[in-house]
């Protein structure tokens, strides 16, 4: 049987050994009971000889039992079902993938098996190099991802510091400096006074930032009703901001309220002072 299918493989042999030598990858053909009936110079290569060397030996002589008995077992159900097939598996260190097409005859029977079979060590290998490459990068992403969490974080912290320590500073420069430097220019001689207008002008650059926001957001508001806004938004209170500009408490009060008409609080309960620490 195995002589008939030989000689009936040999027909056109030439034409068919071309095909199968086009391809640099490993082709063969083998009957149902894995005899070599037709292999390419490729397999003859890498396995070393010459192809009548192999034509009419047992394929899974070729390999160790383990590889065998798992190439056997595909090429059974191969014959079994009609239906080709693919598998892969590891030999010498090296990864192969085998496409088996199944030949059959006027019965429908499966007759031989053309195999089909490629190295693919180098892209397995390229694969799992990409998917650790990918790890990595995943993993420094991550690293990347936190670290600017961590930064967005202190910058959040470090603006509320700054923002706190301009309220303070404010604080002090309305509460302490401005009424000593009120106090100043009333007992000083008057060549003195524009030093005093200087050094007073100075210490409102400091505050000048809530000062901008003011002007810029409520134009309606007087030079007086933006300076006691400042000293409201640091918890002074109308008697306190009375003494410093030398004014009545009442006079104060009148300021106030037209200051929170202009501000839209007219008929809203909001503090004024938790208004203006909110711009």
């Amino acid at each position: 049987m195995h002589q008939q299918i030989k000689e009936a493989f040999q027909v056109d042999n030439q034409m068919a050994q071309a095909l199968m030598n086009a391809t640099t990858e490993s082709m063969f053909v083998i009957d149902t009971e894995g005899i070599i009936l037709a292999i390419n110079e490729s397999v003859v290569q890498r396995l070393g000889g010459n192809p009548d060397k192999y034509i009419g030996t047992c394929i899974f002589d070729l390999f160790p039992p383990k590889v065998a008995k798992l190439r056997r077992d595909c090429l059974n159900k191969i014959v079994k079902s009609c239906r080709p097939a693919c598998y892969k598996d590891n030999h010498d260190g090296m990864i192969f993938e085998a496409t088996l097409h199944p030949v059959v005859d006027e019965q429908g029977e499966v007759e031989y098996i053309a195999v089909f079979g490629r190295d693919i060590t180098e892209q397995v290998q390229a694969t799992e190099t990409l998917k650790t490459l990918n790890a990595q990068l995943n993993e420094k992403h991550q690293q990347l991802e936190r670290k600017n969490i961590a930064l967005r974080e202190t910058l959040i912290c470090i603006n509320q510091e700054k923002k706190l320590i301009g309220s303070q500073v404010q604080a002090n420069v309305d509460r302490v400096l401005l009424p000593l430097l009120i106090d100043l220019e009333a007992q000083i001689p008057p060549r003195f006074k524009n030093t005093v207008e200087f050094i007073r002008k100075s210490m409102l650059e400091i505050t000048e930032s809530f000062v901008n926001k003011l002007e810029v957001k409520f134009r309606k508001l007087t030079p007086r009703e933006v300076q006691i806004c400042r000293m409201i938004r640091n918890d002074l209170r109308s008697k306190e901001i009375g003494a410093i500009l030398n004014i009545s408490t009442r006079t104060v009060e009148g300021f106030r309220r037209s200051i929170r008409k202009k501000l839209g609080l007219s008929e809203n309960r909001e503090s004024l002072r938790t208004y203006l620490q909110s711009i």
